[in-house]
């Protein structure tokens, strides 16, 4: 147990110097405005990821239990992968669009 929790806290400080280091490369590399876009287009990800695919993960993590059989667990991990995987497709023309609204926004002002 005191193991697990030990390589979750190197896993999560590991993961919170990578974030610091990939902001740093970020400003670094791109110029102001594609910075923005960047954090944009992440955001707007986060939020169509917090809004439809949180519920299902949490749907499934409170199911997961109940489902005896092993053959019961593997169809719902498949049928939970393809809803993630629809999901996240369908973010990509949600982004797109809302970026191509906000761009049209931008150059009436």
């Amino acid at each position: 147990m005191k193991k697990e929790i030990f390589v979750l806290g190197i896993g999560r400080a590991l993961q919170v110097i990578l974030l610091f280091f990939n902001y740093r490369l970020l400003t670094t590399v791109l110029p102001k405005d594609e910075v923005g876009q960047y954090f944009f287009i992440l955001s707007l990800s986060a939020i169509v990821g917090l809004i439809f695919i949180n519920p299902i993960g949490t749907y499934f993590n409170r199911t997961l239990h109940s489902f005896s059989s092993s053959k019961e667990v593997k169809r719902q991990m498949v049928l939970i992968f393809f809803i993630i995987l629809f999901l996240a497709t369908l973010n990509f023309p949600i982004v797109f669009l809302t970026r191509h609204f906000f761009n049209s926004l931008e150059s009436q002002w």
